[in-house]
């Protein structure tokens, strides 16, 4: 099967997923399907059921490599793409973790892309710890509220158009994995022909690593508004401040928010994208 561009893959239905590819290396119970009462903007999505791992890591008799580095993939039928300056796509996410510990929290989102038809692939986009968890520690088997989507985004170079581009969503499993849903996938050209840091802004933490003080560049993309969150790396939220229109820096006391040593995720969110830094605090 080929799609045409602009590409927008909202799974509404059963047939619209059918139309992807599904991996399932292990043959395990854990795999890419289709759900029909769970979505980002409407019901319908392609979910991975990335807890049924974790069920196997309680399991007294299965072995380690039932449920480490479990595998899975979804991939795109082959696309034909436009020739353009920069090719745009984006996708929503939501997904949770079992484990509060974030050491555990180490399953990962790849996203890769393909010009020759799945012969060859170049990673755009990697997602992991608080970049992928979007609904912090939840049980097994849990329904993303409207608010626990996330919206991610990268660009492909003119290179990629043809009709034998294909897109690949690449799982990795953990012990604390949860289930992952994705969502209202487009692709489109970008007439203005700016990178990625251009559209979404841009997002700078000095010094990093930080110790009591932080400044924090920030760049809203034209935005009115926007949100700055500080969250551990499962993605629980610590601390949160608003961004108005013409700051462009802002300083931070660590010690009085609370954060002691360790990793964190700094996100700006505003109503033209958003940026995430990894912040090490010693």
């Amino acid at each position: 099967n080929e799609m045409a561009d602009p590409m927008h893959e909202p799974f509404n239905g059963q047939n619209e997923f059918n139309r992807w590819n599904t991996v399932n290396y292990e043959g395990n119970a854990s795999y890419w399907h289709w759900n029909g009462s769970v979505g980002h903007n409407a019901a319908g999505s392609a979910m991975l059921n990335g807890s049924n791992t974790y069920t196997l890591v309680q399991d007294l008799f299965a072995s380690p490599e039932a449920y480490l580095a479990d595998v899975d993939l979804l991939v795109t039928p082959n696309l034909a793409l436009p020739f353009a300056n920069n090719l745009n796509v984006s996708f929503w996410y939501a997904y949770s973790t079992q484990s509060s510990t974030t050491t555990d929290v180490t399953e990962q989102l790849r996203v890769y892309a393909s010009s020759n038809c799945g012969q060859t692939w170049l990673l755009r986009e990697t997602l992991e710890g608080g970049d992928l968890v979007t609904a912090g520690v939840r049980s097994a088997g849990y329904t993303p509220a409207g608010d626990e989507w996330r919206e991610a985004s990268f660009t492909l170079p003119s290179s990629f158009a043809g009709s034998q581009v294909r897109l690949k969503f690449e799982f990795t499993s953990s012990l604390a994995s949860n289930d992952l849903f994705i969502d209202d996938i487009n692709i489109g050209a970008s007439n203005v022909g700016i990178a990625e840091v251009g559209l979404n802004g841009n997002l700078g933490l000095m010094p990093n690593p930080a110790t009591n003080h932080l400044t924090v560049m920030v760049d809203l993309a034209g935005s009115d508004k926007g949100t700055l969150t500080f969250m551990d790396m499962t993605g629980r939220t610590i601390h949160t401040e608003a961004v108005q229109a013409g700051v462009q820096e802002m300083q931070f006391d660590l010690e009085k928010m609370g954060l002691s040593r360790g990793v964190y995720l700094v996100q700006l969110k505003h109503a033209n994208g958003q940026r995430t830094g990894r912040l090490v605090v010693r």
